[in-house]
């Protein structure tokens, strides 16, 4: 905003930037103006309503309608509720829905509202479209007479070609915004970016590792439980210890209370070759030693003693540091839980082997960071940022396009630049593969393939085949699609069946893609968690994913697309199996990518599905707090992303929906994920004073100015 001219007029700049960006980025300016000393306020409308001689507008499925065209309206925004012509003006009624009411009193005039009141635009005879859309470009004379409206009475007038004004009041009459006249521009619905998925990319989400300093230290005894792991040299101040009990024994005995305490359960062990045996013995390591160390049981003089569990070679933290810690990388998922759920009690920590990184350890554990990766001595740490892409599908329904899934404005425009891998489209005559097919998100993706990506030779793999629920009405829907289906009770995770399986692809028909949907969730807290629980979830994601990449790596792949889950990097309370599963994946698509293969291992947020592993984790989450920071993707919404996400050039790529309100809420109670320090949708923002309703409160306007 400018000083004010000799008139009192300032011009203003209006710039935005995803509320959802995590690492700082360049503002867009989306428009210009000027304001000017408020003039009078104009008289109040009849108090008669709808306006005597008006004859009614039916509105039938008007935004089934608009939804057709270039605007596809969120329910949010499903406000114009009855509408009137007269004499070439329109006259219509729009509410704020219920559960926005609160909202109102944050705004000028809420912003869904005031979109609501032009979709009247299109009604009667106000304006010669011609048959096209509109989308509003320039306004004037805008005054607001009144804030906290929930409810408008709204008087649309012809204000020259492609133009309007608009006259906004209260239950009363009394002006709450007026318009003196709005310039609409018609919408190309052919134009290139003219229905751009906004909301797509804004939800598309990488990891990266950001360089730290770390504090200088002195020297710190620290204790190791098992076999000195190999980075730890003998100067290094380490104590070894066999176990817990004999660690505790040891303080007991009168012996130095240690800084922190390392656990590096691949010491000692056998090698780490990535098979699922090697992850589950870990894993079961790091969960008894994780549940006696939160224990009642544990000696008190440890209790503010850090538990660091260390691997090496476990993430990945940039392109050319490849994932070969395959057997460790489930330890992030479980950790990440258990932190989650025992704040300040547990360090993550990946070390490359380097000496200097060795040296390093006490100082990652003292700089306070829960999850921080050593690489030549230097220290990095995880954040999430979100990615934009050029290559954007066709639009979805579902939300507005344009608008980031808020639904409040069609703005055409492209992604920011991330380089796509240059895949090809899937060949249609060779066959795509896809497990867990029969549950909710892979039923999706198995239609979304044949009708979308025109996938002629489908492999669909599940548990029960045939015989599980929806599996005829599924099979006959992809074949109406004009695919032929082949539709088989196979468990991935039988490596056996599913080389029989594979070796059954007809040769004329070789396989080009894996999609791996299959998995499952069984909730429950370090308390409860088991190596029996844990193996259940490894069982269908982990030993299915290591049978395909093992079985299909000798062949021509265009695609293998691994649908792990966000959880893993967020720490989902109770869900310690299942995060450690999905990074699990994230890891598989990395060694891959390292190895020259093709992979994408999608980290999911929730679905809004009803069936299958979406619509469980969505009443999951509910009790997980990171999870609590994520909002359900519609499945249009899920779908255009799966679109994105396989083919960018990130092996591992995060389709989710950050909740702004829910993260800066758990940042308020310190709880919020590690990865997402630093997130501008966890800041707390101001916010506005409350409207006082001093009249017409069942018309949905507050105070007035």
């Amino acid at each position: 905003m400018s000083a004010p001219d000799e008139t009192g007029r300032r011009e203003i700049g209006f710039f935005a930037r995803a509320d959802d960006e995590i690492a700082a980025a360049a503002w867009t300016r989306h428009g210009t103006g000027v304001l000017c000393p408020a003039g009078p306020v104009p008289e109040a409308a009849p108090a008669v309503w709808p306006p005597r001689g008006a004859e009614p507008v039916e509105l039938g499925d008007l935004y089934g309608q608009l939804a057709d065209g270039p605007f596809a309206y969120g329910p949010a925004f499903h406000g114009l509720r009855a509408a009137w012509t007269r004499d070439r003006k329109v006259f219509a009624e729009v509410r704020l829905p219920q559960e926005l009411h609160e909202q109102a009193g944050e705004y000028l005039l809420h912003p869904a509202l005031l979109d609501a009141a032009l979709h009247a635009v299109g009604l009667g005879e106000l304006l010669d479209t011609g048959g096209q859309p509109l989308r509003p470009f320039a306004w004037n004379g805008v005054s607001v007479h009144a804030t906290g409206a929930t409810a408008l009475r709204v008087t649309l007038t012809p204000a020259g070609a492609n133009a309007v004004s608009l006259y906004a009041a209260d239950g009363t009459g009394a002006p709450v915004v007026t318009v003196g006249s709005l310039l609409l521009r018609p919408v190309d619905v052919t134009e290139p970016g003219a229905r751009p998925p906004a909301a797509a990319h804004s939800s598309l989400l990488s990891l990266t590792w950001t360089p730290v300093p770390l504090p200088a230290v002195g020297a710190v005894p620290w204790a190791v439980l098992g076999d000195r792991p190999s980075w730890a040299g003998p100067d290094s101040g380490a104590v070894c210890h066999a176990d817990l009990d004999a660690l505790a024994a040891s303080v007991a005995a009168g012996d130095p209370v240690p800084g922190f305490v390392v656990l590096d359960p691949a010491a000692g062990g056998r090698d780490d070759d990535g098979h699922p045996a090697v992850a589950r013995e870990r894993a079961a390591r790091v969960l008894e030693s994780a549940r006696a160390w939160v224990s009642e049981d544990l000696d008190e003089r440890l209790a503010p003693v850090p538990l660091v569990v260390v691997t090496r070679d476990a993430v990945g933290t940039s392109a050319d540091d490849p994932v070969t810690g395959l057997g460790s990388a489930p330890l992030w998922g479980l950790v990440r839980s258990v932190q989650s759920e025992n704040p300040g009690r547990f360090v993550l920590l990946d070390t490359d082997g380097d000496p200097e990184s060795g040296r390093s350890v006490p100082g990652a554990v003292a700089s306070g960071e829960p999850e921080i990766a050593l690489r030549g001595g230097s220290a990095l740490v995880p954040r999430l940022s979100r990615m934009a892409v050029t290559e954007l599908p066709d639009p979805t329904p579902g939300t507005r396009p344009g608008t980031g899934g808020t639904g409040l404005d069609d703005v055409p425009g492209t992604g920011l630049d991330v380089p796509g891998t240059g895949l090809d489209a899937l060949d249609p005559s060779r066959t795509v593969l896809v497990t867990g097919a029969t549950g909710g998100l892979g039923t999706l993706v198995a239609g979304h393939l044949a009708e979308r990506h025109g996938v002629r030779h489908l492999l669909l793999l599940s548990r029960r085949g045939p015989e599980a629920e929806g599996a005829e009405e599924l099979v006959g829907r992809l074949e109406k699609l004009g695919a032929t289906v082949t539709l088989v009770a196979c468990d991935a995770a039988d490596r056996e069946a599913l080389a029989a399986v594979l070796a059954g692809i007809p040769a004329a028909h070789p396989l080009t893609a894996v999609v791996h949907c299959a998995g499952t969730a069984e909730n429950a807290l370090l308390a409860a968690l088991t190596p029996e629980l844990i193996d259940r979830v490894f069982r269908a994601k982990v030993d299915a994913a290591v049978h395909l990449h093992e079985l299909t790596e000798g062949l021509d792949l265009s695609a293998f697309v691994l649908f792990s889950s966000i959880a893993g990097t967020l720490g989902g309370t109770g869900q310690g199996n299942y995060a450690a599963a999905n990074t699990f994946l994230d890891a598989l698509a990395r060694h891959r990518r390292g190895r020259g293969l093709p992979a994408t291992s999608l980290g999911w947020g929730l679905w809004a599905a009803e069936r299958g592993m979406g619509g469980g984790l969505t009443d999951a989450a509910s009790a997980g707090t990171p999870m609590r920071g994520v909002s359900a993707l519609p499945s249009d919404e899920g779908l255009a992303l799966f679109d994105l996400g396989w083919r960018c050039a990130e092996p591992v790529v995060f389709p989710a929906r950050l909740n702004g309100a829910a993260l800066r809420a758990q940042a308020a109670a310190g709880s919020l994920p590690p990865v997402l320090r630093g997130s501008s949708a966890a800041r707390p923002g101001g916010r506005r004073r409350p409207a006082v309703r001093t009249r017409a409160p069942n018309c949905g306007v507050g105070s007035r100015s």
